[in-house]
């Protein structure tokens, strides 16, 4: 392989500012970026400590690497002599040595494993309390209809941030902080460099965020104005003995309003991970109640441990807590699920007695197992791997199921496990170590059969795909729903696949899950058609009942 000399990007030249000299002789705090060797490319996180307490100064550090799921590992042989930056890790028995160096906010350089070179760039990332980050959420607009939603996130690898989405273009991304006043995107969803994008935040008089500016490369800087459309309310409502929090975005015009209950995709989801949908719902008349998962943020209980039930019903004890409101039209009340939540809003809807609608958006037509199977071959081949490793992927998860189903082969499984750790691809398939666990699974989630549910939907139904979804499986899932809902009489349904788009319903190419750190926006027309379909529905229903 050709030696990859250091370089240095001009868009980090002309984007990232430089910082002051004392700044410049302390590599001190966070820095965010990505490495490639090998013809592999990841995200890191770097933070630096300084070296009080340590011999001679020395000063410490940690590496994350989210996107594998490898956090908190240990930097070794730090040594920063201004502008040269070293350091060390080892991983999995190789040795990574990064030599780099630091111009203002950002580090670029060499790392080398073996006789494999590659190269690694990070950016100094501020650290800024989360009642700034609150201070700049909200909608700004600019034109006559182009608005930027903002929302403070607090992501799984504790780095707060903003997340922007632009409701013309669909673009969608982070805003990482620079200052306590500037912050700059990358080109893709979790890549950092070139930057593309800049936004600083402008007070008014009194103190109050009043507007920002937005420079994207290529296009011409807008400011954009503070605007309140939108108020919203912290509710708390209860399913049995579990409380869970969220917030109400209501409407600025006059109610009672028509509302969306929003579910949540698999794992630890808070209010504010679909916070942009309902921040666009409610400039378009719409309610929407987004609240914590089980477990996570303010709310009680534990999703880990939560069967479909319980989470179904955490849904629907929030569509409850709506009908109660004056401000909330009881009659127009429906339920949205993403993922995982394609499976949890349908069994929340079954279970009403009057949900006005239904929208899912990558909901699997078959049992959770049957999609796991699909996933695990599907994203793999997706990925590039060969056809034997993608078989032998598939056999264990097949495994695990079977032992999940009868109870019987736990030993072999954890041996087939053990003996398959050290595979490329045995990141993607997460298998159970435990015979509990996946009993359990077995009973509450795996043998869930998703078109007993649909089959008792009778209200108006909304279902959005991504045609290179490798999640669930397009085609036989939207053949064995609309199958249901025919049996059931329903002829108020809809489906729309959007092209060249993921499981998320981003513009991509493959759809792979390589892809996916440099998405940048979603699919046209996502996720407008569920505003519009919800608004001409409550609409026509409106009209209707006025006759």
């Amino acid at each position: 392989m050709k030696r990859i000399v250091t370089f240095i990007f001009l868009a980090i030249i002309l984007f990232i500012p430089r910082v002051s000299e004392s700044a410049q002789q302390s590599i001190e705090g966070l820095w965010m970026g990505d490495l490639e060797i090998n013809g592999q490319w990841a995200v890191i996180n770097v933070n630096f400590k300084s070296g009080e307490g340590r011999p001679a100064g020395a000063p410490s550090g940690t590496i994350d690497m989210p996107l594998l799921k490898e956090m908190g590992l240990i930097l070794s042989a730090i040594d920063f002599k201004p502008p040269q930056l070293h350091f060390e890790l080892e991983r999995d028995s190789k040795k990574y040595v990064f030599d780099g160096k630091t111009l203002g906010n950002a580090v670029t350089g060499e790392v080398q494993q073996g006789g494999a070179r590659g190269t690694f760039r990070l950016a100094r990332i501020a650290r800024l309390d989360s009642a700034l980050l609150s201070e700049y959420a909200g909608v700004y607009k600019y034109g006559s209809n182009g608005f930027i939603s903002l929302v403070r996130v607090d992501s799984r690898d504790k780095v707060q941030r903003l997340n922007y989405f632009e409701f013309q273009t669909g673009g969608w991304g982070r805003l990482l902080p620079e200052s306590r006043t500037s912050f700059f995107a990358g080109p893709g969803l979790l890549t950092v460099f070139p930057t593309e994008l800049k936004a600083a935040f402008i007070r008014d008089d009194s103190g109050r965020v009043s507007s920002l500016t937005w420079k994207r490369e290529g296009q011409p800087d807008v400011t954009a104005k503070r605007v309140e459309l939108f108020r919203e309310e912290e509710v708390t409502f209860t399913n049995g003995n579990v409380t869970l929090a969220g917030t109400l975005v209501l409407p600025a015009t006059p109610g009672p309003h028509p509302a969306v209950v929003f579910g949540h995709g698999y794992g630890p989801e808070n209010r504010n991970v679909n916070r942009h949908f309902a921040n666009l719902f409610a400039v378009n008349g719409v309610a929407v109640l987004t609240f914590d998962k089980r477990g996570v943020g303010a709310s009680k209980g534990n999703w880990l441990r939560a069967s479909f039930d319980d989470l179904a019903g955490d849904i629907a004890a929030g569509f409850e807590s709506l009908k109660k409101r004056q401000d909330i039209n009881p009659r127009q009340i429906g339920l949205w699920g993403p993922s995982e939540g394609g499976w949890i809003a349908p069994l929340a809807a079954s279970r009403l007695k009057d949900p006005a609608f239904v929208i899912v958006v990558s909901a699997a037509g078959v049992t959770p197992a049957q999609q796991e199977l699909y996933r695990v071959e599907s994203i793999l081949r997706a990925d590039g791997f060969p056809e034997n490793e993608i078989s032998d992927a598939v056999g264990l998860v097949h495994r695990e199921f079977e032992v999940a189903r009868t109870g019987q082969g736990m030993d072999e499984l954890l041996a087939a496990i053990e003996k398959s750790e050290q595979r490329p691809w045995f990141a993607y398939v997460s298998p159970a170590y435990s015979l509990e666990e996946l009993r359990k699974a077995w009973d509450n989630e795996l043998n869930f059969n998703p078109l007993e549910v649909w089959g008792k939907i009778t209200c108006p139904v909304l279902a959005l795909y991504g045609e290179l979804d490798h999640s669930a499986p397009v085609k036989p899932s939207i053949a064995n729903i609309e199958g249901a809902l025919k049996k059931s009489g329903n002829k108020n349904y809809s489906f729309r696949v959007f092209p060249k788009a993921n499981n998320t319903i981003w513009e991509s190419r493959t759809g792979s899950q390589k892809e996916f750190p440099k998405v940048k926006k979603f699919a046209p027309g996502y996720p407008g058609v569920m505003v519009e379909w919800v608004v001409k529905l409550t609409r026509a229903d409106y009209q209707a009942r006025r006759k």
